[in-house]
């Protein structure tokens, strides 16, 4: 997929996503075409799938195991930080320090309540609605 100058293909990022229109990272547009129902549902799932992926890698995996060789006062800003920079196709420090503010929520929650899929199901939904809702709402 060709990439422009400030936009990201959507498809370039999810293959499965062929619906999609290109997602301008620098004016938050969704990335489905209209407010359907069908398409919405499409890009849910596919949010799910790889939110619980990244999940299960990052706070399934490297969180526990970052605890156990340090604290979780360490282990959660460091968790956080690498969760902020797997985000780092934001265009801004705003959305970038979003992120990682919402990493610190995530693995806070993951401490808390030791309940992946929990963690799993707060970050898909804030994706489907940041990604999927709020693009119609506004622009």
């Amino acid at each position: 997929m060709p990439r422009l100058r400030g936009r990201v293909h959507a498809p370039s990022i999810f293959p499965i996503i062929t619906f999609a229109r290109p997602l301008d990272v620098t004016r938050n547009r969704a990335l489905i075409l209209t407010a359907s129902v069908s398409e919405l549902i499409q890009l849910s799932t596919i949010l799910i799938f790889f939110v619980a992926l990244a999940e299960e890698l990052f706070r399934g995996i490297l969180q526990p195991q970052l605890f156990e060789r340090s604290s979780a006062v360490v282990g959660i800003p460091i968790m956080s930080v690498i969760f902020g920079a797997m985000h780092a196709g934001y265009a801004n420090g705003y959305e970038l320090l979003f992120v990682t503010v919402a990493g610190v929520f995530l693995g806070v929650a993951l401490y808390k309540t030791r309940n992946l899929t929990l963690v799993v199901t707060i970050h898909a939904v804030s994706s489907i609605i940041l990604f999927g809702v709020l693009g119609f709402f506004i622009n």
